[in-house]
């Protein structure tokens, strides 16, 4: 079940908005962050596998397989860092 911070800020992330999200220790806050990152570069790569089974050039942005990194996720300490990673 998706925390209160998740709920709050998880569609404007989808929707690619920019969001700042500040709540407690616990909250959810990384999840918040990282399941719309996911799910958002989830569709578009399997937006571009269909494009290239149709034998069509993938929409910008997607691919079945990218070649050049698609997301950058910054932490401010080490031990979040870990945590993120794992």
């Amino acid at each position: 079940e998706p925390t209160a911070v998740q709920k709050a800020a998880a569609p404007g992330i989808v929707a690619r908005r920019d969001a700042v999200v500040a709540s407690h220790t616990g909250s959810g806050k990384t999840l918040a962050y990282l399941l719309p990152l996911v799910h958002n570069l989830r569709a578009a790569e399997s937006a571009g596998a269909e494009a290239v089974e149709r034998g069509e050039d993938p929409p910008t942005g997607a691919a079945s397989r990218p070649k050049r990194p698609r997301a950058l996720v910054l932490a401010p300490t080490r031990e979040l860092a870990a945590q993120i990673g794992e």
